[in-house]
């Protein structure tokens, strides 16, 4: 390839947004360009990125600078993409990779910095940032692994229509769990039943979420897996058997709150069931990624686990896909498609 250095697009980080600020004012879309790799680095053009609701806190300094990202640069967020050029023996032209190089269209990084990906026959690159990605993998971890749903016990899922909650709705069903999903729409719920979870319910068309999850399951729930946090979190405690798990994968009710969260208001209830929570991020359990691999495999061949993503095309609108996140649009996995493979 010749013509170095090349054009190619940013999304950076004008100002920090605030609690309850919107992302799509907080970021310019510049033009840039990408030099030509050398001895040891690709570079790569992304297909497409992830959004994800952990994005948003990072936009802010409110939990220290190791997490905030840097204002004028692009923010760090996972995207899979195609090599152009290689100077590394280990990657080829063509070869499809996952980096943690999203907002950006074009990027040189160290072959080390990038994981190739198998072509798996029917699965496009973009399932490796959701399903066989990630989000499947944090489903995973909290599912099956620390959550370990028996045959007959009854789970409740919070966000239960977004990319981890689906998938660990399934993955709970796949075990033979008798499967309760929460979620903010009946597009949400209509999809979630399609998926065999067998109770859904709108919380935005309940007046009195306890007793929608009482009717559900009148005997109580055996395992929580929680992506939601707040009032949810504090139905869950109340409607919980003793000796109940809870898995707290994320708690997406606070991430935009401008003032300390009201509920939960009954934890002391955790001490008078034996409530065990535990919490997690997937990034401590990266043994398992093996195991993962193999098992969603599977579970995607067998039809027991299905994802949806929602797409948006273009750079320019990833800004709008992180906020459409916090107001409950879009369904399963949201992904921003950079080039049309």
């Amino acid at each position: 390839m010749t013509g170095f250095p090349i054009p190619a697009r940013e999304a950076r980080l004008r100002v920090r947004p605030g609690p309850a600020g919107m992302a799509a004012g907080a970021f310019d879309i510049v033009d840039t360009v990408v030099p030509e790799p050398r001895e040891g680095e690709v570079l790569v053009r992304n297909v497409a990125m992830s959004v994800e609701p952990y994005m948003r806190l990072c936009l802010d300094d409110t939990y220290g600078p190791a997490m905030a990202s840097p204002l004028g640069e692009p923010p760090s967020g996972s995207a899979v993409g195609r090599v152009v050029l290689s100077r590394a023996p280990s990657l080829h032209p063509g070869d499809i990779v996952r980096s943690n190089f999203g907002w950006r269209e074009c990027f040189v990084a160290s072959a080390g910095a990038v994981e190739k990906l198998p072509v798996i026959a029917d699965i496009p690159a973009e399932a490796f940032l959701s399903v066989l990605g990630t989000t499947g993998f944090t489903a995973y971890v909290g599912m099956i692994d620390i959550g370990r749903p028996s045959p007959g016990e009854t789970i409740l899922v919070s966000g239960a229509a977004g990319a981890v909650g689906s998938v660990a709705c399934q993955l709970a069903k796949a075990r033979r769990g008798i499967v309760i999903g929460i979620a903010g729409s009946e597009d949400k719920c209509r999809w979630l039943k399609g998926l065999g979870i067998d109770h859904v319910i709108n919380y935005r068309q309940s007046s009195d979420l306890v007793r929608s999850i009482g009717l559900c399951a009148p005997d109580g729930i055996d395992l929580y897996f929680d992506n939601v946090g707040g009032i949810q979190l504090e139905a869950a405690i109340t409607v919980a058997r003793p000796r109940a798990r809870f898995v707290e994968c994320g708690m997406i009710s606070t991430y935009q709150a401008s003032e300390a969260p009201k509920a939960p208001h009954n934890l002391i209830q955790i001490i008078a069931k034996g409530i065990t929570l535990y919490g997690y991020t997937a990034a401590d359990f990266g043994h398992l990624q093996p195991a993962f691999r193999a098992a969603m495999l599977n579970w995607l061949a067998t039809g027991e686990v299905q994802w949806r993503h929602t797409v948006y095309d273009n750079l320019a609108h990833a800004p709008q896909a992180l906020d459409d996140l916090f107001a409950g649009i879009g369904i399963g996995k949201s992904v921003v498609r950079l080039v049309d493979e």
